[in-house]
This record gives C-alpha cells, structure tokens and sequence, in this order.
C-alpha cells in the first residue's frame, strides 16, 4: 500500500523512443497534474 501522497508515478524510456514520443508524454504529465492540482 502506496501511503497517501506517497504516490509516483514510473515512466520508462528506451531508444526506440523518439524526441515527439517524450515531449508529448510530458505534455500530457503537465495537463493532467494542472488539472489535478499537482502541477503549477
């Protein structure tokens, strides 16, 4: 049991990641934790 605001979240990059594949995983982190409020 993760315990409350203890959460993470585990991303793994490999090579076969190109640059558009990244910047858009972060563009979606940055919205996503604007709107949750973790993320200013």
């Amino acid at each position: 049991v993760v315990p409350k605001g203890e959460a993470r979240i585990r991303v793994q990059v490999s090579a076969g990641h190109e640059r558009a594949h990244l910047d858009r995983c972060v563009e979606a982190f940055i919205k996503v934790g604007k709107k949750h409020g973790v993320v200013k």
